[in-house]
Formats: structure tokens, C-alpha cells, sequence
């Protein structure tokens, strides 16, 4: 019952809107990028979650995001070319996902 509850006020945020003025929201008040850490990257859906990543953020190295976060809003419309995708690193703490990281693109 509690999750029934949950996924309905969830597709009700979603579907009036709540979120995408959320992310809106968000852009305006100032640029950001995401550190994400994978622990004990293993399992078969690794990759899909790294394809998710890639298709919703822009998946960058560290010091090109930090280049982009520090810059002037002129330089970073000319790093980005347009692309209002949050920028994303990735770091791994497991060797074990490292051949599966360089598939994904």
C-alpha cells in the first residue's frame, strides 16, 4: 500500500509538471556538475545505467567539468554548443568495472 502511494504521488509531481519547473529552477540558480561514485560497480545493468547517464547528463572528465563550472557564461556556451544537459563525472572505486566503462562511449 505505502508504495502504491508513492509511485502515484510521483507520476502526480510528474505529470503536473512539479518536476520539469523543479529542473527549471535549478538551471537558474547557477551551474552545477555532479560527482557520482560508483562502489562495487558489477552487475549486468551497469551498462545500462551508464547509457541512462549518458543520454540525460553530460558524461565528462574531471578537470573539463571543472574548467566549464569555473568558466564565464560566454566560454561555457562555446565548450557546451548549446547542450543544456548538467555535466557528470563518473568515478569508479572498483577496477572491476573498468572494462565495462569504456563501452558505453
Amino acid at each position: 500500500m505505502r508504495e502504491r502511494i508513492r509511485v502515484i504521488l510521483a507520476a502526480l509531481l510528474y505529470y503536473c509538471g512539479l518536476i520539469k519547473l523543479a529542473l527549471w529552477w535549478k538551471q537558474l540558480s547557477g551551474h552545477h556538475v555532479i560527482i557520482l561514485n560508483h562502489h562495487e560497480a558489477r552487475g549486468g545493468n551497469l551498462r545500462d545505467q551508464l547509457l541512462y547517464l549518458r543520454r540525460h547528463y553530460r558524461v565528462m572528465h574531471l578537470e573539463d567539468a571543472l574548467e566549464e563550472l569555473h568558466a564565464s557564461p560566454e566560454e561555457r556556451r562555446k565548450r557546451g554548443k548549446g547542450d543544456r544537459r548538467i555535466p557528470l563525472v563518473l568515478t569508479f572505486d572498483e577496477s572491476a568495472a573498468t572494462p565495462i566503462a569504456p563501452q558505453a562511449g
